[in-house]
Order: structure tokens, then sequence, then C-alpha cells
């Protein structure tokens, strides 16, 4: 399990991450770009045995940074990237 938040504060109450530190996610939306390189292997490393993962105060996510999240984590994991 990993645990993230959306912002510093709320991350560190949680022992967690921020979303865009775990996930290499873009600090600005609208310049997102599929992972290559050690940013890819080491996002797979971190999820490589990772079944969950905990978003604290989801409600200040947009559906943007959520679809870039998505489509990391399919990065991270590609062999459960579709369900059948």
């Amino acid at each position: 399990m990993k645990a993230a938040a959306p912002f510093g504060n709320a991350a560190f109450l949680i022992s967690g991450a921020t979303l865009h530190n775990l996930l290499y996610l873009p600090l600005s939306t609208g310049k997102f770009e599929p992972l290559e390189g050690d940013r890819l292997r080491d996002l797979q490393q971190k999820f490589e045995n990772v079944g969950l993962l905990v978003i604290d105060e989801k409600s200040m996510i947009g559906q943007e940074v959520f679809w870039m999240i998505s489509e990391h984590l399919k990065e991270a994991r590609p062999n459960f990237a579709e369900f059948p």
C-alpha cells in the first residue's frame, strides 16, 4: 500500500508522499508526457508490489490530475492496465 495526498501538509499527516512526487506528475496541468528511462523504471519499482493506493483529500484533485494519475499507474503496472 502507498499513501499520498495532493499537498505536503496532508501527505505528512498520513506519513505518505505528495501525488506529484510519488507519481512524477507535472506541476502544471496540460504538460503531461508518458514516463521513460530512469523515471519509468523507478516508478515501476515503487509500485512493483503495491496493490492499493490511498489518496487523502481526493476532493482537492481535478479530473485532469486523476487522468494523469491513471496514466502513470498504467505505466507503473502495465500488466494490470486493462481490465478483462
